[in-house]
């Protein structure tokens, strides 16, 4: 094998060859890279830019280069590598390797934070902490100078986050300033207050004005001043550009730079300016960036905090905002009250801006976590009449904040002085104002009566009739905020009652749930429990209440049943006191509410019969379902549900208790009832209804006479009725589109034709255009395609042939229609009475719409295929199910079959041991074609290919073409048929093959008798069976090695006669049981006899646990193997592996295996492929086996490392085990390189 340096160099300098670099600057390469020389100068002309090449392979060439140089941790190579490459690419290297996080932390750390910027500085996420990543990298100063010398205009802001970065106070060079600017005032001005407000705005100069000695001049900034100038130059250039579509005249734009120059430090900002910018929207883009910087940077320069101050002036709540995402400090609080001392905004509007960040709701990705708390108690105490103005002026939920933090902040005598009687006038503010919110949206007309309720003028009873006007399905939780934080501020009073009373009456959907969920979006039941008691005592009735606990209901997952419990407990209570009036409601309610309803009154189903009665009525079919379930286990009842049946005018209520009727364990009782009811029924869901209980009564056919006329149903129908059935309505027209022109005709068969569906001259009459709709319509009519028990009424008295032609036509117009699905199910019509004929056709357009990306529709065809009677169709499905490329459709077979086994209660491989055709061979696997004057026989070969001989016993290689002294039309349907059979032939051998190799890697057995039907009397099987080497097998143990002989006797390794019988089993034999003697023994008889096994059995390859594995639970053989993804898929997946569940980006890291049979599932675990990309490197990791029950329960499937039900290695059965090593080991084959840090990767 080769190992780690095995052609890496071939693979550095191939690519590096696609670089354009002239022969002296490649040698020079060569030499460099082969360490002959320690410097590599290449003095290239123009960096280029890697991303043009990105969709190029020499842009993966390199990107492959990198990553097997971090596996095999090359780590000087992948410093020279570097090396050259940076020379070539520069900056733009970083789509390559910034997120090789192995090659990346072994770079120059100034060309790393280059790289890092040039990634990152492009997008508005990272603008804010940008500086703090950079400096992750490195700290020091001339390493990040280094970084702006490469920087590119392309890279927009790179320079500005690394200055930023690089005169940052908080960076290792730079002196602290953990109190702010202020501070350092504090040798010249005494404080008496302990309090960190008290002391920060008494060390202001000229009311928020910063003396000009009060910036830092840091080391850095007099070791750096042509980058510091070059920094702080940005921001006055810059302050037009941050405003979307500015309009500034030449003299603005000089007001402006020249404050921030020259005057910031001493003078507020002029209103001049603030007119100019505070009618102007912030550029995020463009504005973001620039603030952020800023704000980490002000203390070091007048001019940038002269920038701050001007954003700050016309932009207060935004700017500060930005200011606090750019933080990372521990202290907040003290970082957010410097703002405040340094740059004196309004404390009204300060406060306001603290008053929007609550502890204690939902953190999202993004947000700062930032308790304003002791900020606002500190302002409240320094300022409490700027404070009460700014909760008189705070929206709803800011003002719930302000509250909150005086009743934290603030002791008892203080609140009592300064905030109790403003703030009680304040709540009745706060009324009026959650009141304006709640009636903002709605109609005019309707907005006094809505506040009159609310403010508690009028009852609820006259919204009532405006309930429809009030019920706004797109209104969403915004409505119910105002609300809510009056009740953290006040509690749940008649105020809040009447809110909620008419949030319930709304019934908006995303407005109801938020009222039971915590502020982190917790749904609490105890929150609901409150609600629905808020809403009554509120005033709302039981009907509107329990309409908007529906609605809660219905928009619930994983709280579902908590909250059920909760409303039966509820409503149980209520029925029990307004008996009459709750089942009103219940029967009145939106669905949910109606099944809720039946539940509780099925609780006392005697008491509430009559109530119970009246759900006959459902139209919803959840609420028939329910009905259903509930009467059909109260057979009790049944003569009160057949009064139903009989006298009810209503066709759904006679329909739903007919299928109650037919629910029944015991419905024979009444049978004759149920055929009277059906001969007088005029609905035809109605009719079909009682059909489907008659069968469920065991009511027989009633005979089939001559045509289409006398033919009957079970039921009794007549062909001639059924036609009607399915036409009534005016059913016709959905298949207008198959009529542009007439359908191919169709005969009826005389009765002496039935049996053979032979056609003879004087055939009956032409079937008309009604009768062959019907046929179509009774498909299209289908919930769910499928087979149409009924339907073999019309399609049993015609030609077969001709009805598959009509067929093959149907099917032909609905391709030419585009294929709908919604028509799918021509698919289920024409399979079924397609005959043979349309098993290619459905096969050629599954394969077509799988890769062409109809997989949908793919799957459906299978699923249709699998009813078609050719035996070739159910072949084809099950040659699907094993091995097919697209998920889907596999699935959509195996689940065909799955359904099939059941419906015959076999596995399904028992149900393929009975689908395997014998292709019209005869017991000598003859079979015989007839061209008239001369015939053919064709035989099976020991090889399973066709041979054929003539009338003379010689071999041809072929039936010849028709001749003219054969009978033509027989000579023309031999060859047709000889065609035909060549095709089956090689569809059935490969699938049996597949099956058997199944059978042996499985360790499959047949009952003795299934064995014979199998493999002695199919003659396909037959000559599979003598190839191979077969055992006997009883107790589960092994008890005779056998042969079938082409004689049709069995033989043993020494040639002995053996008889096949007993109760034993018989499976295919695995070299893992026997011994080498034995396998040598059968080898030597297989060549006496020249035969050549069909399948891969005596020198298959034997893995075995070592006993350095036989306590492990993972299997690590193939650990670190690095393969094609491409090519490990396509072999595991031939195989009959699986591809795990993609994660985040279509990544797949898992294939597993399920074997139904052996009770046995395996899984290997792997670096990652993208779905659709898998053209890559991957790397091997391990792999785990597990019982089926236990692979289906854990979390494997979302992509979870739980080893606690995986099997230990030598509790895994041996053939199953070696059988799964070795289609790993043909998995792996093409590796040639290993990377023995895999476990690292974990």
């Amino acid at each position: 094998m080769r190992r780690k340096k095995d052609g890496l160099r071939e693979s550095l300098l191939e690519s590096i060859a696609d670089c354009g670099l002239d022969a002296k600057q490649s040698e020079m390469v060569e030499n460099y890279l082969d360490g002959e020389t320690d410097v590599c100068e290449l003095q290239i002309d123009g960096i280029k830019d890697i991303t043009k090449y990105e969709h190029f392979e020499s842009f993966k060439k390199v990107k492959k280069c990198f990553e097997r140089l971090g596996r095999h941790k090359e780590d000087e190579l992948i410093r020279r590598y570097f090396t050259v490459m940076f020379q070539i690419f520069g900056i733009s290297l970083n789509k390559v390797v910034i997120r090789n996080e192995y090659v990346n932390r072994l770079l120059p750390n100034g060309k790393r934070a280059a790289m890092y910027v040039a990634d990152t500085c492009q997008s508005i996420w990272y603008h804010l902490k940008l500086y703090k990543n950079i400096l992750e990298i490195t700290n020091n100063r001339e390493e990040l100078k280094e970084a702006l010398s490469y920087m590119d205009p392309g890279y927009k802001n790179g320079d500005l986050f690394l200055l930023a970065a690089m005169f940052y106070e908080g960076s290792g060079e730079s002196k602290g300033n953990k109190m702010g600017l202020a501070e350092l005032q504090e040798d010249r001005v005494k404080t008496t207050s302990g309090n960190m407000l008290g002391k920060l705005s008494r060390l202001l100069t000229g009311g928020g004005r910063m003396v000009s000695n009060g910036f830092e001049i840091s080391e850095t900034v007099k070791k750096y001043p042509e980058e510091f100038k070059r920094f702080t130059d940005m921001f006055p250039s810059m302050i037009t550009a941050i405003y979307s579509n500015p309009s500034f005249s030449q003299a603005q734009e000089k007001v402006l730079r020249d404050y921030i120059c020259d005057r910031a430090a001493k003078e507020a900002v002029p209103q001049e300016i603030i007119k100019m910018t505070q009618n102007l929207t912030l550029d995020d883009k463009a504005a973001r960036p620039y603030i952020a910087m800023a704000a980490v940077n002000y203390r070091l320069s007048p001019v940038i905090y002269g920038f701050l101050k001007v954003c700050l002036a016309g932009h207060t709540q935004e700017t500060l905002e930005i200011m606090l995402g750019a933080q990372g400090k521990d202290d907040m609080n003290a970082e957010v009250m410097r703002w405040y001392a340094d740059f004196a905004p309004k404390t009204e509007y300060f406060i306001l801006w603290l008053g929007n960040h609550d502890p204690k709701a939902h953190s999202y990705m993004g947000s700062i976590d930032f308790d304003p708390y002791p900020a606002l108690a500190d302002l409240a105490k320094q300022n409490p009449q700027d404070y009460v103005r700014a909760m008189k002026n705070a929206p709803v939920k800011a003002y719930e904040v302000l509250a909150d933090a005086l009743q934290k902040g603030v002791d008892r005598g203080f609140y009592a002085k300064h905030f109790a009687e403003v703030l009680s006038d304040a709540k009745s503010d706060m009324q009026q104002n959650v009141v304006q919110k709640l009636i903002t949206d709605l109609d005019a007309a309707i907005k006094a009566d809505v506040s009159g309720f609310l403010t508690g003028a009028t009852q609820i009873d006259l919204l009532y009739p405006k309930e429809k006007v009030l019920a706004f399905d797109n209104y969403y939780a915004t409505s119910s905020q105002p609300v809510l934080s009056y009740r953290e501020v006040y509690g749940e009073d008649d105020f809040y009652d009447r809110c909620t009373a008419f949030l319930g009456l709304c019934g908006r959907t995303y407005t109801l749930t938020a009222c039971c969920r915590t502020k982190s979006h917790v749904f609490l039941t105890e929150l609901a429990e409150k609600f629905l008691e808020s809403m009554k005592r509120g005033g709302l009735d039981n009907a509107h209440r329990l309409k908007a606990a529906c609605e809660v209901y219905d928009n619930l997952w994983s709280e579902k049943d908590a909250f059920y419990n909760l409303l039966e407990k509820v409503f149980t209570k209520e029925l029990a006191g307004q008996k009459e009036e709750m089942a009103k409601i219940f029967l009145n309610a939106p669905v949910s509410g109606r099944i809720l309803g039946l539940q509780i009154m099925e609780k006392q189903a005697e008491q509430y019969k009559e109530e119970l009665f009246v759900y006959f009525g459902a139209t919803s079919k959840q609420v028939k379902e329910e009905v259903v379930r509930l009467f059909a286990a109260r057979e009790e009842w049944g003569e009160d549900v057949l009064s139903v049946l009989k006298t009810s005018k209503k066709a759904g209520e006679r329909e739903l208790a007919a299928t109650v009727i037919g629910k029944y364990k015991h419905p024979q009782k009444y049978r004759e009832d149920l055929q009277e009811a059906y001969e007088k029924e005029k609905s035809s869901k109605a009719a079909d209804a009682i059909k489907e209980a008659l069968k469920a009564c065991g009511a027989e056919m009633t005979g089939a006479d001559s045509g289409s006329e006398d033919a009957q149903t079970q039921t009794g129908v007549t062909a001639q009725t059924y036609v009607k059935e399915c036409h009534k309505g005016g059913k016709k027209r959905i298949l207008s589109w198959l009529y542009p022109e007439p359908m191919p005709q169709v005969h009826f068969l005389l009765e002496r034709e039935r049996a053979s569906q032979s056609e003879t001259e004087g055939s009956a009459q032409t079937a008309d255009e009604e009768y062959m709709q019907a046929i179509l319509l009774s498909y299209a009519g289908m919930p769910v395609p499928g087979i149409n028990d009924e339907v073999h009424i019309l399609t049993d008295p015609l030609n077969r042939q001709e009805l598959a032609d009509f067929m093959d036509a149907a099917f032909d117009r609905w391709m030419a229609e585009g294929a709908q699905v919604k028509k799918k199910w021509i698919l289920y019509a024409t399979a079924i009475h397609g005959g043979a004929k349309i098993v290619p056709r459905l096969q050629h357009q599954i394969n077509e719409w799988a890769a062409s990306s109809r997989g949908a529709i793919a799957a459906e065809a299978v699923k249709a295929l699998a009813l078609n009677d050719s035996p070739t169709a159910l072949l084809i499905v099950d040659g699907i199910s094993r091995k097919y490329k697209f998920k889907q459709v596999k699935k959509a077979a195996q689940e065909a079959l799955q359904f099939a086994a059941a419906q015959l209660n076999l596995t399904v491989e028992e149900l393929a041991d009975r689908i395997v055709p014998d292709l019209g061979f005869d017991e000598r696997m003859e079979r015989h074609f007839d061209y008239g004057t001369r015939s053919f026989t064709v035989r099976i070969s020991p090889s399973l290919e066709i041979e054929v001989t003539n009338d003379a016993g010689k071999k041809i290689k072929t039936l010849p073409a028709v001749g003219k002294q054969d009978d033509e039309a027989k000579a023309t349907a031999a060859l047709a048929e000889f065609k035909e059979l060549k095709k089956q032939m090689k569809t059935t051998v490969k699938n049996q093959a597949l099956r058997l190799e199944l059978a042996l890697s499985i360790d499959r057995r047949w009952s003795v008798e299934n064995w014979q039907k199998l493999f002695v009397r199919n003659p396909i099987m037959h000559q599979f069976a003598i190839s191979l080497i077969w055992g006997y097998y009883e107790e589960n143990g092994l008890k005779q090695t056998f042969r079938y002989m082409e004689d049709g006797t069995f033989n043993t390794a020494d040639e002995e006669e053996y008889e096949l019988a007993g109760n034993g089993t018989v499976g295919l034999l695995h070299p893992i049981d026997m011994d080498k003697e034995e396998i040598e023994a059968w080898k030597e008889q297989l060549s006496d006899y020249e035969i050549t096994q069909s399948v891969e059995q005596l020198d298959r390859p034997v893995y075995t646990v070592t006993e350095e594995e036989r306590e492990q639970k993972h299997l690590e053989r193939f650990g670190g193997k690095i393969v094609n993804g491409l090519s490990l898929a396509g072999k595991l997946t031939g195989f009959g592996w699986s591809k795990g569940i993609p994660q985040d980006g279509g990544v797949y890291a898992e294939f597993y295996r399920r074997d139904t049979d052996a009770d046995y599932g395996v899984e290997l675990r792997f670096s990652g492929s993208y779905i659709g990309d898998e053209n890559e490197e991957v790397t091997v990791y391990d792999a785990s086996f597990y019982h089926l029950a236990d692979m289906d329960n854990r979390a494997w499937k979302y992509n979870l490392k739980e080893d606690a039900k995986a099997l230990k290695l030598d509790e895994v059965s041996p053939r199953y085990f070696s059988e799964a090593i070795n289609q790993l080991v043909n998995a792996t084959a093409s590796s040639t390189e290993t990377d023995e840090d895999w476990k690292k990767e974990l």
